[in-house]
């Protein structure tokens, strides 16, 4: 874990997701089995609200009281998805994350003893990208996924590079020659006899795959699972 990641009590997380949605620039996603916003962050998040693309509150099917639902469900930019078993509590924008033990809900800020840590994506931007997985993951089944991965795809690494070194870390493949270059060509001759590659996403050598070709999630899912 990278050491600027910053460890919160209860009062600093409260503090800093009052600081991430007035720092957020195009979405907000709030993870937390159980909503019940304060009045006062009620008010901060409706002006906020128009000036975002996109909100989504993920919260436990079945947990949500009434009129939290009919206050988010007013906004049509606002999207609630509903998921079984969820215990998870993150808060995310553009810029950083935070992992609690805190729900979205006034009694947790006010009384309960809590802990956090903050992720700030530039700079810890590989952690940063696994919180994103696991959300993009645990959401899959919604039928607000597509909604939610228009967001979210962006920020993640899909390059031909990422995949050859998540491929090698967790295989041990490509670890044959002490020079990293010849397992990476191994693992391009390899990935060519799958993918279709195109000439621009080739070095001008026609030799290896360029490394920060950006092949999409779809590609790099289904490269990794036949190369796995």
């Amino acid at each position: 874990m990278n050491k600027e990641n910053t460890i919160l009590n209860t009062i600093q997380i409260s503090n800093e997701l009052e600081k991430m949605i007035d720092e957020s620039y195009r979405y907000l996603i709030f993870v937390s089995p159980y909503l019940k916003i304060t009045d006062r962050l009620k008010a901060k998040l409706s002006q906020k609200f128009t000036q975002l693309d996109s909100c989504f509150f993920i919260y436990r099917k079945n947990e949500l009281l009434k009129n939290e639902r009919d206050w988010i469900s007013s906004f049509s930019n606002v999207h609630l998805i509903g998921l079984e078993n969820l215990h998870a509590k993150i808060y995310l924008n553009d810029k950083q994350c935070l992992i609690t033990s805190m729900n979205f809900y006034e009694y947790s800020q006010i009384n309960n003893y809590e802990i956090g840590i903050r992720i700030d994506k530039k700079i810890d931007k590989n952690n940063y990208q696994r919180v994103i997985e696991e959300i993009i993951v645990m959401s899959k089944l919604s039928e607000k996924h597509d909604d939610l991965l228009k967001y979210l795809e962006p920020e993640m690494d899909y390059t031909v590079g990422k995949l050859f070194y998540k491929l090698r870390d967790i295989t041990g493949k490509y670890r044959k020659s002490s020079f990293e270059n010849e397992g990476y060509i191994e693992f391009c001759n390899e990935a060519r006899k799958i993918g279709n590659f195109q000439k621009n996403e080739l070095y001008q050598d026609n030799t290896a795959i360029l490394r920060n070709a950006n092949i999409g999630k779809s590609r790099f899912d289904e490269l990794f699972k036949k190369l796995k």
